[in-house]
């Protein structure tokens, strides 16, 4: 019997499953092992922390057990179905997996804040991203286009990305590019013939900032044809039916 599967994330637009690539990162998980699922969009921080305690998204509901964080969901979801697989059998893949997975989510990830709201240019496209997703009318839309960007520059200056000046963060993330690209060159996917979790973490990264919010940043990645190529791949593999 199919479980139920409920998945609780941060809306998304006519772009975008979500504005937060964790939860399209769940998203593409969860197509990725054929599971049907519904979703519900979640946006005061009391919805949020009815289904997780820490405030933070995405969140699944899989047949009334509650699980948050999109990592310790993805192994979940390889115990209960390990076909396809979200890691390689082989050591030293596996390691890889774990250890890309983990840049994508913890690194990455503050690359896709930054040139979402630090480049004075980029903040009216991710004010309106995040107006269009959360559906937010006047006098509501005002105040949370006021605050919000300030609170989400003082995350990523706190956690030290956000001190540095853009041409540094903009040739980090064009060498971080050029070594996915020539990771690219060894087959279809990261790690072989078939997308893993790492395919999928890092897809969910890049994928913010090439849909048209951030077009510095979309240049940057789509400017290499093996990367291009390998985003396409992925995005056919993790779309679900």
């Amino acid at each position: 019997m199919a479980p139920k599967i409920t998945l609780y994330q941060f809306a998304g637009t006519d772009k975008i499953d979500s504005i937060s690539p964790f939860c399209v990162k769940a998203h593409r998980m969860l197509r990725r092992k054929g599971l049907a699922y519904e979703v519900k969009n979640l946006v005061t921080p009391g919805a949020i922390r009815k289904v997780n305690p820490i405030g933070k998204l995405p969140a699944i509901d899989y047949d009334g057990q509650l699980l948050a964080d999109s990592a310790h969901i993805a192994r979940f979801l390889d115990e209960k179905h390990p076909d396809p697989p979200f890691f390689p059998k082989q050591q030293v893949p596996r390691a890889r997996n774990t250890l890309l997975e983990d840049w994508a989510d913890e690194s990455l990830y503050f690359k896709v804040v930054y040139f979402r709201w630090m480049p004075a240019e980029n903040v009216p496209r991710a004010k309106q991203v995040f107006r269009d997703a959360l559906r937010l009318k006047f006098p509501l839309s005002a105040i949370v286009g006021l605050i919000f960007p300030r609170q989400i520059r003082a995350f990523v200056v706190n956690q030290g990305t956000g001190r540095k000046p853009y041409e540094m963060v903009a040739k980090e993330l064009a060498e971080e590019m050029d070594a996915l690209d020539a990771l690219c060159a060894d087959g279809p996917f990261l790690l072989g013939n078939e997308p893993y979790l790492a395919d999928i973490a890092i897809y969910a990264q890049l994928e913010a900032m090439t849909f048209g919010a951030t077009p510095d940043a979309e240049r940057i990645i789509l400017g290499r044809p093996r990367l291009s190529a390998w985003l396409k791949r992925v995005d056919e593999a993790t779309r679900g039916r």
